[in-house]
């Protein structure tokens, strides 16, 4: 429970990107211009990379710390893997 109480302000801030783009009168406008392009519109591109930006810090920050696992034990069974048999032998006893 203490856990979800610490996180929650990262995930408020993932709200302001939505509050940023779909409230209107924040960029209902064609001023200022940037090269060009009416603040409309670029204004709504520089969020895409804000948004993508803060989606990343808040995953890291966000990412539960687990111990490093062991890895997987390796088999040696497997194509062309020889079998680790004991040698054959022979009929009276011997090995070959």
């Amino acid at each position: 429970m203490r856990r979800e109480r610490r996180l929650w302000p990262w995930y408020a801030a993932l709200l302001a990107p939505f509050v940023a783009t779909l409230w209107v009168p924040f960029f209902d406008s064609a001023e200022p211009r940037l090269g060009g392009v009416p603040f409309f519109y670029w204004y709504q591109f520089l969020w895409v990379g804000i948004s993508s930006a803060l989606t990343a810090v808040v995953y890291f920050a966000t990412q539960r710390e687990d111990p490093p696992r062991d890895p997987p034990p390796q088999r040696s069974e497997g194509r062309g893997a020889r079998s680790a048999s004991p040698p054959s032998r022979d009929r009276d006893g011997g090995s070959t």
